[in-house]
C-alpha cells in the first residue's frame, strides 16, 4: 500500500525509496505471512492481556486473509467479497506488471499464501446500497420496528417485486468513482431509463443490478486481460447473506456463486496463518482442508442469464455516453 515495495523480489524498491528521499531504515523487514516473528513479551502482556510467550505470527491484509479457508490460493478459484468495496481476485503463479493489466485498474500484489501472487479488481459496493437504506429507507425502517425483523428484509423483499431489468431502469454504479476496469476519478453514478411508470422497488433492483454488471465487467477483464477465466466464483462477505443480491449475481454474471459456510472468512484466514506460523498446519492446502466446509449454490437462472447478457450490451454503452457530462459536473460542483 506504500507502493515502494518491489514486487518481483518480494522487498523494498531500493530504487524507489532512493528516489523519494526515503531512509531504508525507517521501513520494517518484509516477511512472508504466516512467519513466525516471536513471543508476548512480559510488557507486552501487561497492556495486552496475553499470556507471556504467546507466539506472534505475521498475518496479512483482510481480503487476501480470506482467500485461504475458502480455497482461493489455487490458480482457477476466483473469489469474490462482497461488501462495502467488491473485490474479484484471482491466483496467479507470477506476478504480471504491464501496461495493459495496469490500464485495467486491477491490482497485482503478494498472496499471503506462500510463493504465489494474486491479480484482483475491485470497486465499491453496498456502500451504495447503505446510500439507498439511508436516504429511501424509512418505511423499511419503521415497518422493521413495528412489524419485527430488519429493515433490509423488507427493502429486498420490495426490489423483488421488480422485475428482471427493473422496467428499463439502469445504474452506473460510479458513485464513488470509477475503478476496474474504467478507471476514472470524475466517473458519477446515474440513473437512465427512468420514466412515470418506475416504482421504489425498480429503483432499488437497479442498483442490485448495476452493482453484478459491474462484477461482471471485472470478470470480464481478468479474462480478456490476463486470460482467467472461471467456472464459478466463490463468494464471502457479509453480503453472502443477501439472498436475492447473491442470485442475481449469478444470473447477471453468468456463473455460478458458491457461498462457503463460513462465517467470518477473514478472521480465519488469519487464524489460519497463525496455525502455519506455529505448526498446527503443514501449509494453506492442509488447513482449508481441515476447515472448509461447503455452503450454498446459486446457479444462473437458465432463462434470466441470456437476457441479462443481452442488457449487459447496453449497461457497457453507459459510461462512454455519460463520462463527459460526468466530467464536466465533476468540475463544476466537485472543486
Amino acid at each position: 500500500c506504500t507502493l515502494l515495495f518491489d514486487q518481483k523480489m518480494r522487498n523494498w524498491s531500493e530504487k524507489i525509496l532512493t528516489q523519494a528521499g526515503i531512509e531504508r531504515r525507517l521501513m520494517c523487514d518484509p516477511y512472508p505471512s504466516g512467519t513466525l516473528l516471536g513471543e508476548v513479551t512480559e510488557s507486552a502482556s501487561v497492556v495486552t492481556g496475553l499470556p507471556i510467550g504467546t507466539p506472534v505470527v505475521l498475518g496479512g491484509h483482510d481480503y487476501l486473509c480470506g482467500a485461504l479457508p475458502v480455497g482461493a490460493f489455487t490458480p482457477g478459484v476466483v473469489l469474490d467479497v462482497t461488501g462495502t468495496w467488491e473485490i474479484v481476485l484471482a491466483t496467479i503463479p507470477e506476478p504480471i506488471l504491464t501496461p495493459d493489466v495496469q490500464q485495467l485498474g486491477v491490482t497485482v500484489e503478494t498472496h499471503v499464501a506462500s510463493d504465489t501472487y494474486t491479480v484482483w479488481g475491485g470497486a465499491v459496493a453496498a456502500d451504495m446500497l447503505e446510500w439507498y437504506r439511508k436516504e429511501y429507507g424509512y418505511e423499511a425502517q419503521q415497518r422493521a420496528i413495528k412489524e419485527g425483523g430488519v429493515d433490509w428484509d423488507y427493502l429486498m423483499a420490495e426490489a423483488s417485486t421488480s422485475p428482471a431489468g427493473a422496467r428499463g431502469i439502469m445504474f452506473l454504479p460510479h458513485m464513488s468513482a470509477a475503478g476496474c476496469p474504467v478507471v476514472d476519478a470524475r466517473s458519477l453514478g446515474a440513473f437512465v431509463g427512468l420514466s412515470n411508470f418506475a416504482q421504489s422497488g425498480d429503483i432499488l433492483r437497479a442498483i442490485v443490478e448495476g452493482l453484478d454488471y459491474q462484477v461482471l465487467d471485472i470478470v470480464t477483464a481478468l479474462q480478456t486481460g490476463l486470460g482467467i477465466n472461471p467456472d464459478r466464483l466463490v463468494a464471502v462477505g457479509g453480503a453472502t447473506r443477501n439472498a436475492f443480491w447473491m442470485q442475481n449475481k449469478a444470473d447477471v454474471v453468468g456463473l455460478p456463486i458458491e457461498v462457503p459456510e463460513v462465517e467470518e472468512a477473514t478472521p480465519l484466514g488469519a487464524a489460519i496463518l497463525a496455525g502455519i506460523g506455529i505448526g498446527l498446519y503443514r501449509d494453506e492446502q492442509d488447513a482449508f482442508e481441515r476447515v472448509y466446509k461447503p455452503g450454498k449454490t446459486y446457479q444462473p437462472d437458465p432463462q434470466l442469464a441470456p437476457k441479462y447478457a443481452e442488457w449487459y450490451q447496453i449497461y457497457q454503452q453507459l459510461y462512454p455516453a455519460l463520462g463527459s457530462i460526468s466530467h464536466q459536473l465533476y468540475e463544476q460542483f466537485r472543486n
